[in-house]
């Protein structure tokens, strides 16, 4: 997941962004969703998820109506990350931004994918060489399965979209960002209108395709783009709101067949709860665009970025890591559900205030070494290219 925490760029007036504190905790807040979707509901909900195959005799049944939409937490991620996106890609280098994708990304996956993948080891729930198969194509990052946790699935279709906008980047820099946005508004809704008159025909495209095409959610990432554009950078012509709203309703179609698939689920949510949820994550990114000098203050911003950064640990980890305390303590029901949250919580944020910083900083060398090795044979990937340049009105 991509990290909440905007650069220095200047804003259309001129000024220098502060860390937005709310989004942040939005997308903690996404995180814990997924998890207790994962911990408290599809453990017992669907026995061959990761978290089922792990947990044994462990049913939350009471508390279904509250867990059992907390999938849509992937789908706050993506809009988050396209909104995040638009502001560390604006005037950078493409050079500099996939190092910033790079570093983020594989440090902190491969410890997570070691920590995982040793907890699965213990569990005995894969074979020595299945196991190894897993961990490897983990640790490459390689964007379809197995993994050593499904959850593992959202990052390839996060690379697919970084690379969408490097190729941006290279070709014009970012100074018609409305046109990449609006591209993958369009393409990802014509893809679930179709949906809607022709299921049989989209249902058949496959997964792969689908899902790295971003024909399925490149809606999203576009309507964090498009969100930045509007908020950050004053741009709401006729055009960009047509575009927003199209964005939104095909976006309010995925989630809506995502919860239709659920349906086979014990005691699932109905879709509309979670397009409801996602509704009021929107409504929060956009709130805490608008009034983040209302409630920033360097103490807030600090523990807003701790919580931010721990996201990422937290969303790999959960599935298995979680599943393996929870099992521990099995007889003790809520006990086992507590420790499993608590104990992968604490984890998450020892995992990013410590190893993978260091981690990430000997990567980031590694990156630059390399980058300093190439940098004659391609210049201009090294070179800032050109802000995003507001259209005419109209």
């Amino acid at each position: 997941m991509a990290e909440t925490q905007v650069g220095a760029n200047a804003d259309a007036d001129g000024s220098h962004r502060r860390g937005v504190v709310g989004l942040d905790i939005i997308r903690f807040a996404a995180a814990f969703m997924v998890m207790v979707y994962h911990l408290a509901y599809l453990s017992w909900a669907k026995s061959d998820s990761t978290s089922g195959l792990l947990i044994d005799g462990l049913r939350f049944e009471a508390a279904a109506p509250v867990t059992a939409f907390g999938w849509v937490g992937v789908e706050i991620f993506f809009v988050l990350s396209g909104l995040v996106i638009a502001y560390s890609a604006d005037g950078s280098s493409p050079f500099s931004f996939a190092r910033s994708r790079l570093v983020r990304l594989y440090p902190g996956a491969w410890i997570c994918a070691s920590i995982s993948a040793c907890a699965l080891a213990v569990a005995g729930l894969y074979g020595l060489n299945e196991l190894v198969v897993r961990y490897v194509r983990t640790m490459i990052l390689i964007p379809t399965g197995p993994w050593v946790d499904g959850v593992y699935w959202t990052l390839g279709v996060e690379m697919a979209f970084y690379a969408v906008v490097l190729v941006t980047l290279c070709a014009n820099g970012f100074r018609s960002a409305h046109r990449l946005f609006y591209a993958l508004a369009a393409i990802s809704a014509a893809y679930w209108v179709a949906w809607l008159v022709w299921p049989q025909a989209v249902e058949g495209v496959p997964t792969l395709i689908s899902r790295l095409g971003l024909f399925e959610h490149g809606v999203f990432f576009a309507i964090g783009g498009m969100m930045w554009m509007w908020v950050r950078r004053g741009v709401l012509t006729p055009v960009h709101a047509a575009m927003l709203v199209v964005a939104v309703l095909a976006g309010l179609i995925e989630i809506y067949r995502v919860g239709l698939e659920r349906q086979v689920y014990e005691m699932a949510s109905p879709p509309f709860v979670a397009m409801a949820v996602w509704l009021v994550s929107i409504t929060l990114m956009i709130g805490s665009l608008r009034y983040n000098d209302l409630i920033w203050t360097p103490r807030r911003a600090d523990l807003s970025r701790a919580i931010g950064l721990a996201t990422y640990p937290l969303y790999l980890l959960h599935s298995v890591v979680g599943a393996l305390l929870m099992q521990a303590l099995a007889p003790w029901p809520v006990a086992a559900l507590m420790a499993g949250m608590i104990g992968v919580t604490l984890l998450s944020f020892a995992i990013c205030l410590a190893p993978e910083k260091s981690l990430q900083k000997a990567f980031r060398r590694l990156v630059d070494l390399l980058g300093a090795r190439i940098q004659g044979l391609s210049p201009a990937m090294f070179r800032r290219t050109d802000r995003f340049l507001v259209p005419p009105a109209g």
